[in-house]
């Protein structure tokens, strides 16, 4: 959930690493953060890895288990805690490292830092902003509930991941 809030693409298998002494994932590599993906020559169309490899790996009850459940407290707990989300994000505009502006995006979505932020302060608020081909906003705040429930849906239908750039390997 940290990654969708903060729009943290490039998600491969080479990315995300397994502790082997506590099985637990470790994300490498933040360099495609604030939704640089959706930038990319072939657009990222989801904003976290939920192959049917991932799904068969949580067990029998798949994404309706403790993964869904994680889900609710991370994404509460995120937005309960905007203020000081914002905060850590609105420092990053001053960070000469952080790579803000590109000089042409194909879909042409926003690449200034305080529309990307913008993006950030949204998603806190209940908006998925999802990518969709009209490119429409969503009207509605959704709850916890409602924002885990379509980002299941949306990052694990097979229509969003075979549109993937190949080397995501979204048959893993």
């Amino acid at each position: 959930m940290v990654g969708h809030i903060v729009g943290l693409g490039d998600r491969h298998g080479e990315n995300i690493m397994l502790d082997v002494r506590s099985g637990e994932a470790v994300h490498v590599d933040f360099a495609c953060m604030f939704d640089k993906g959706e930038t990319l020559e072939v657009a990222e169309r989801v904003r976290f890895r939920l192959t049917q490899n991932v799904v068969d790996g949580m067990g029998i009850l798949g994404v309706d288990g403790p993964f869904r459940a994680c889900c609710h407290g991370a994404l509460r707990c995120q937005m309960k805690n905007k203020t000081a989300i914002m905060s850590v994000v609105e420092t990053l505009l001053h960070d000469p490292l952080v790579e803000w502006m590109r000089e042409h995006t194909k879909r042409h979505r926003a690449t200034n830092p305080k529309q990307l932020i913008g993006r950030v302060s949204r998603r806190l608020d209940g908006f998925l902003d999802l990518y969709n081909l009209n490119n429409e906003k969503d009207a509605l705040a959704l709850g916890c509930e409602g924002q885990v429930s379509r980002l299941i849906s949306h990052c694990s239908a097979i229509e969003n991941l075979s549109e993937m750039y190949i080397w995501w390997m979204a048959w893993m």
